[in-house]
């Protein structure tokens, strides 16, 4: 596993990185009350096959947390993570997300889905009102 922090729209933000860049790529997004880290069996296990990213989420982990309260707001965050898959170059990925991170996946998925191969929910796909 290699971390390192990335900038993504004025946030300093910790990523985490498994296998090789060559591979097909796999965006991991975490539950509210985890880390980039929650990904770390899965990652391991598959790192031969794939290429995975998992974030710490604003305000978790290592990664600042915004500054405007309005950037929670579940669409903002979904906007945030295509800002962050600008800044590290990627489309064309699969999108594992777990419990709140699903929420953010779907919101994503739906602005941006031809970035998406496929997405796997953990636990996810709660509604929460904007």
């Amino acid at each position: 596993m290699k971390q390192n922090f990335v900038e993504v729209s004025g946030t300093r933000t910790r990523i985490a990185e498994w296998g090789s860049a060559n591979n097909p790529i796999v965006l991991c997004l975490h539950g509210l009350g985890s880390t980039q880290l929650s990904f770390i069996e899965v990652a391991e296990a598959l790192k031969k096959d794939f290429y995975f990213i998992s974030v710490d989420l604003p305000a978790h982990g290592k990664t600042a947390p915004f500054e405007s309260e309005d950037d929670y707001r579940i669409d903002r965050i979904a906007e945030w993570v295509n800002d962050l898959c600008i800044v590290l170059g990627i489309k064309d990925f699969y999108l594992l997300a777990h419990s709140w991170g699903g929420q953010i996946a779907m919101f994503y998925y739906s602005k941006y889905y031809e970035n998406v191969k496929k997405m796997l929910l953990i636990d996810g796909g709660y509604h929460i009102p904007s």
